[in-house]
């Protein structure tokens, strides 16, 4: 199991003291074909604590300066949108003045002859299942209604 900076910063602690207790009387030691002697093992466990300390700090330095900036573009975005609000209004919305404003040019949705054939169809077959009329078909039926005379009748076709 890998160790976490803060883990690693403990164990690194205790690995000093445990010098201390232990290693004391020693002069040197050889590991992984390195001979240590007690203040240069010090050093290596000792140089890992303030690299981790270093490391905390520019994380937590980073950390202000990060909120401050994403403040600021909080309130760049606004004059931004603001700008290009007025851009388009005072100069016009074609594709030209977008670009130089670093606005994405507008979309047309390009309809193919597939999806225009589909669309009119599934019209159809919604004005059909609702019943749907248009004022021409509306007068017609009414023309054709049984439920009037058929001198009334004769008089809405001359009318219409």
């Amino acid at each position: 199991m890998k160790a976490n900076q803060t883990q690693r910063k403990q164990l690194d602690q205790t690995m000093l003291a445990a010098i201390q207790k232990y290693l004391k009387t020693a002069p040197s030691l050889a590991l992984l074909g390195t001979t240590y002697t007690l203040a240069t093992l010090g050093a290596v466990f000792q140089g890992d604590i303030d690299e981790s300390n270093a490391s905390e700090a520019a994380r937590a330095a980073w950390l202000v300066a990060s909120k401050a900036a994403n403040a600021k573009a909080s309130a760049v975005l606004k004059v931004r949108r603001a700008l290009q609000a007025y851009a388009l209004a005072t100069y016009g919305d074609s594709d030209d003045v977008r670009a130089d404003w670093g606005m994405p040019p507008l979309r047309s949705a390009t309809l193919t002859a597939a999806t225009k054939a589909a669309a009119a169809l599934k019209a159809a077959a919604t004005r059909k299942a609702r019943g749907t009329l248009g004022k021409r078909q509306k007068v017609r039926a009414d023309f054709d209604d049984p439920c009037l005379p058929a001198f009334s009748r004769v008089e809405l076709r001359a009318v219409a």
